[in-house]
C-alpha cells in the first residue's frame, strides 16, 4: 500500500512518547514493503536526512512552541492548512492515512481534503483533554474552543486508536463513536535489562521537559521531606524547559542543593545509566497521554512513584506495591510517602516491577501496534 503518516514532529528531532510511536509504526509500515510517506514539519538543517526508512516530506517550518512550552494557536492552524493543501493535490497519490487527531484541526483537514476519496483512514488520539485540563493549558476563550473542536473532531473520526483504559474512557465519554483500536506503545527494542543492586546513595530521579504539567518544581521539597526517613537520599532532576527557574528557584527555598542534581539534557547512554542505577523514577506530573517513561524504568527495575489524576493516563500503569506508588497528590508529604514506600521496598519491589514490565511488554508492542493498524487498512480498502 501506498501510505500517509501524518504529524507534526519527528523523532529524534523533537522528543517524547508519541514522536517515537509515529516513527516506529512508519518505519514498520515500510519494513513490510509498503510505500510510505511521513507528512511533517521541516525540524532538521540542511543537509541532514530525515529518515533512511520512508520519504519524508515537510508541508511546514513553523515553530508550534512558544516560550512558555505551550503550543501555538497559529502554528497548529498553519499545520492543519499545509496538510489540507498537501493531501488535496495528491488526492489519487495513497492507499490509506494514518494520522495524529493532535491538533484536532487536522481531522478536519484531512477529511475535507479527501472528500469522497473512499480510502481508509485512521486519527490517533494520544491525549482527549477535559475542559478543565484545556483551559487550564490555553486560558479560557482558546480553550473552551479548542475543547468544542475536539468534540467535533471526536465526532468527525471515522476510526480511532488510543492507548490505555484513560483513553478509552475519555473517547467515550467525549462522543466517540464505535470501539477504538487499542494500541501499545512499548518499543520493540527496550527488553527487559533489570538491575536489581542500585546506586548507593539512593536516589530519586526525574525524566522530562520542565513544563506545568510535570509540576517538576514539586520535588525538591518532597525530596527533603523524605530525607526525615531516609537520610542518605538524593534526586537528580534531569531535561529543561520554561520552568527552569521555579525548579531552580525550589531547589533554593528547601536547601536542598546539596543533595540534588539538575544536569539538563543528557546523551542516551548517560539516561540509560541514570534510568538503571535510580532507586525511584519520581514523576509527579498531572497529565500525561500514556507515561511511557514508567515502562522504560520498570525495564530497568525502577520503580515509579506518579500522581493520581484524571488526566494521567500513567497512573493506570501503577499498581501500589508492585512496581511503585501512586501519590493523591503533589504535595511535599503525598510525594515524600510514596518514594519511602519506593526506598523501604528494596529488591523485592524491583524484582515485581521487573515482572510487571514482563507481562506489560506481552500486551503489545509499537511493532505490534503497526501490524494492527495494516491490518485494519487491509480489511477496508
Amino acid at each position: 500500500m501506498r501510505i500517509a503518516v501524518a504529524y507534526d514532529c519527528l523523532y529524534p528531532w523533537t522528543q517524547g512518547g508519541a514522536q517515537k510511536l509515529y516513527t516506529a509504526i512508519a518505519t514498520e509500515f515500510a519494513a513490510v514493503g509498503n510505500d510510505v510517506t511521513y507528512v511533517t514539519r521541516q525540524q532538521w538543517v540542511e543537509g541532514e536526512t530525515p529518515s533512511d526508512d520512508f520519504t519524508v516530506v515537510p508541508v511546514s517550518s513553523v515553530e508550534i512552541y512558544d516560550e512558555r512550552g505551550v503550543r501555538r494557536v497559529a502554528a497548529g492552524v498553519a499545520f492543519a492548512a499545509a496538510l489540507f493543501r498537501h493531501f488535496r493535490r495528491h488526492r489519487a497519490d495513497y492507499d490509506a492515512i494514518y494520522a495524529s487527531a493532535l491538533p484536532s484541526l487536522n481531522v478536519f483537514a484531512i477529511r475535507a481534503a479527501l472528500l469522497g476519496r473512499g480510502i481508509p483512514i485512521l486519527f490517533d488520539w494520544p491525549e482527549i483533554w477535559s475542559y478543565r485540563q484545556s483551559v487550564g493549558y490555553s486560558g479560557r476563550i482558546v480553550g473552551t474552543i479548542a475543547f468544542v473542536l475536539q468534540r467535533l473532531a471526536i465526532a468527525a473520526t471515522p476510526s480511532a486508536t488510543v492507548y490505555g483504559p484513560m483513553s478509552v474512557r475519555n473517547w467515550k465519554r467525549n462522543g466517540g463513536r464505535g470501539e477504538p483500536l487499542v494500541l501499545g506503545m512499548v518499543d520493540d527494542d527496550l527488553s527487559a535489562e533489570p538491575r536489581l543492586e542500585k546506586a548507593v546513595p539512593p536516589y530519586a530521579l526525574y525524566i522530562g521537559r520542565h513544563i506545568p504539567d510535570k509540576q517538576v518544581e514539586s520535588i525538591p521539597a518532597a525530596i527533603a521531606a523524605a530525607r526525615v526517613h531516609v537520610p542518605e537520599l538524593r534526586a537528580v532532576i534531569l531535561g529543561d524547559g520554561p520552568t527552569r527557574a521555579a525548579v531552580e528557584a525550589a531547589v533554593e527555598a528547601s536547601g536542598a542543593g546539596a543533595y540534588i542534581d539538575l544536569p539538563g539534557f543528557v546523551s542516551a547512554d548517560e539516561l540509560a545509566e541514570y534510568v538503571a542505577d535510580a532507586t525511584v523514577l519520581l514523576h509527579p506530573s498531572r497529565r500525561e497521554g500514556f507515561g511511557m517513561v514508567v515502562v522504560e524504568a520498570a525495564a530497568r527495575a525502577t520503580p515509579a512513584v506518579v500522581v493520581v489524576d484524571e488526566e494521567n493516563a500513567a497512573a493506570d500503569l501503577v499498581t501500589d506495591g508492585v512496581n511503585g506508588y501512586r501519590a493523591s497528590s503533589a504535595t511535599a508529604a503525598d510525594l515524600a510517602a510514596a518514594v519511602v514506600g519506593v526506598v523501604s521496598g528494596g529488591t523485592g519491589l524491583r524484582q515485581s516491577t521487573t515482572e510487571w514490565f514482563s507481562a506489560f511488554l506481552a500486551e503489545g508492542t509499537m511493532r505490534s501496534s503497526a501490524a494492527r493498524i495494516l491490518a485494519l487498512f487491509d480489511a477496508r480498502r
